[in-house]
């Protein structure tokens, strides 16, 4: 039997040893009955370290032929038993946040500092720009009518994106003033061309010679989604704790939406490119989040807000290659 070359985290020296190293890690979480956050942490790094340094033993090995089943097969039953942990006790907002921040596989390289700086800088800038100063019913008029002149002119340079996602955030902050008022006034189109627009710049992306490279139009839509989404959450906890929103059920519906959006669509790129300021907002968020919910009148809603942490902790954690 060949040798593996030495796991710099666990120093094997065969798949076997590999695989008895694995299977005691399944034993211990099989056994673990009490769980706090750290522990979690700490069982989940274990896991992604143990099984990265199986894969690589393996592919040294010439016991390899059986070996990726035999890893699949713990691989597995670690999922299910981490899940199975998981679901033993209440999570929080704040819990998951704590699992991102420690776990986060994704690290922006050196060619993008420069680029993930610039596009806060952007946005940073705009917050100083005045917003449209009209009513509700004008301010979505005017939204409208810029995302329809976006939508005919297109765009011909990188200056025309720019210039788009500088209206669209005067836009944007311009519409989240009326945010408890929206109810009776149809947003649907705003989010339909909002979309098309989006769609039309990363297209653009893909050209022969894009107006902007791949990397760096992923940088700052990416920077775009999570200031709106954040801004977003932020109005509205303002808004239930200052018992300014209309508590009928569809607009409850709707700030329920807002608030837990950013939890369901951020994902490891998202909460890497957060600012210092936009970190602080997203704790702030998920310490009040709950409690928020629950002074919104609401049903039908298709799942439990005090449940969502646990559901996100668990897929996160379960969700490795």
């Amino acid at each position: 039997m060949a040798s593996c070359n030495r796991s710099a985290e666990h120093g094997f020296h065969s798949s076997e040893e590999a695989f008895d190293a694995y299977a005691d890690f399944l034993q211990t979480v099989k056994k673990t009955e009490n769980i706090t956050t750290g522990r979690l942490v700490e069982l989940a790094r274990k896991w992604y370290a143990l099984d990265d340094s199986v894969a690589s033993c393996i592919i040294r090995d010439s016991m390899k032929a059986h070996a990726p089943a035999r890893q699949e097969i713990i691989h597995d039953s670690l999922r299910f038993y981490m899940g199975r942990l998981i679901d033993k006790r209440q999570w929080a907002f704040t819990d998951y946040l704590t699992i991102i921040e420690s776990l986060n596989r994704v690290e922006v390289d050196t060619f993008s500092l420069p680029l993930v700086a610039s596009a806060h800088r952007f946005y940073a800038g705009l917050d100083s720009v005045p917003t449209y100063g009209t009513n509700a019913e004008q301010t979505v008029a005017l939204y409208q009518k810029m995302l329809e002149r976006t939508l005919k002119d297109g765009f011909r340079s990188k200056a025309d994106i720019i210039t788009f996602l500088q209206e669209e955030d005067m836009a944007f902050r311009s519409f989240l003033k009326y945010l408890p008022v929206y109810g009776d006034i149809p947003l649907g189109d705003i989010t339909v061309q909002t979309g098309k627009v989006i769609r039309h710049i990363t297209d653009l992306s893909m050209k022969e010679q894009p107006l902007f490279h791949k990397e760096e139009l992923v940088i700052l839509l990416t920077v775009r989604n999570n200031r709106r989404l954040l801004q977003n959450a932020l109005v509205c906890l303002d808004e239930i704790w200052r018992d300014r929103y209309i508590a009928d059920s569809n607009r409850s519906m709707a700030y329920l939406w807002m608030l837990v959006q950013p939890w369901i669509s951020f994902d490891e790129l998202s909460y890497t490119l957060l600012s210092e300021r936009q970190t602080d907002a997203l704790h702030r968020l998920a310490k009040e989040t709950s409690k928020a919910t629950r002074k919104l009148k609401h049903s039908g809603f298709p799942l439990e807000v005090d449940e969502l942490p646990a559901l996100l902790i668990k897929a996160y954690i379960t969700n490795i290659n």
